[in-house]
């Protein structure tokens, strides 16, 4: 069943179709309710920078310990002339070295520092001469 049509107020449009004076935008601004909550920046602390800041530290850790290696490493290494030797004069070298340690006085005789008389070849001349037929 059909009911009485109730009156109502109807307004005009309140807006306008120019573009607004910062002046009064700026007043508008200021007197809405929420312009105290809003009106400083805030730039919280996010995942997003939190995340970057955890890479970072493990990056500088990973490179901490790649450059202790590094100097363990370069601390390890032998100097420079144990080094440049070739391989045939360190073996011949550390057999020198161990023949020495074993008994020094025959190692001495052999190559001369002991017992040599003025006119006799050094020990390791006459050991040429009696092994290989050197004279």
């Amino acid at each position: 069943m059909p009911e009485p049509v109730e009156r109502a107020l109807v307004l005009p449009p309140q807006s306008a179709l120019t573009p607004l004076a910062a002046e009064e935008r700026n007043r508008l601004f200021q007197n809405d309710d929420l312009y105290p909550t809003y009106k400083d920046m805030v730039d919280n602390y996010s995942a997003f920078e939190a995340l970057a800041e955890a890479d970072s530290q493990v990056a500088a850790e990973k490179e901490a310990a790649a450059a202790a290696k590094e100097q363990e490493k370069a601390r390890k290494l032998p100097k420079k002339s144990r080094q440049s030797r070739s391989w045939h004069t360190r073996r011949i070298l550390g057999r020198a070295k161990r023949r020495a340690q074993k008994s020094p006085t025959r190692h001495c005789l052999r190559f001369g520092r002991l017992g040599r008389q003025p006119n006799q070849p050094a020990g390791d001349q006459r050991y040429l001469a009696q092994h290989h037929g050197r004279d």
